[in-house]
């Protein structure tokens, strides 16, 4: 990888992350009234709201560090982007 590609492979990340958030955040907003205390699907899409959540902001605190050696730990590590996009990026990396 060169150095020169960091800022494109920071911002694609940032965009997929970015992405999987509002389809999160459409699915749960479209989603029918729960039933109360049987709901597991609508339970699952608020925690993976706020992994994605969580995610996104090490994603940034990563960027604003410039923190290249943690990023291949962060992409293995964070499951809310697909394994095909992962290692897509990883082999980036390498």
């Amino acid at each position: 990888m060169f150095v020169s590609d960091l800022p494109t492979i920071w911002q694609k990340v940032e965009v997929l992350l970015l992405a999987e958030k509002q389809r999160i955040a459409d699915e749960i907003a479209f989603y029918p009234p729960p039933i109360p205390a049987c709901d597991a699907q609508f339970n699952y899409l608020l925690e993976q709201r706020a992994e994605i959540a969580e995610a996104l902001w090490q994603w940034r605190q990563l960027a604003v560090a410039g923190a290249v050696e943690e990023v291949e730990g962060f992409l293995t590590a964070v499951s809310c982007i697909s394994p095909h996009t992962r290692n897509t990026l990883l082999a980036s990396f390498n």
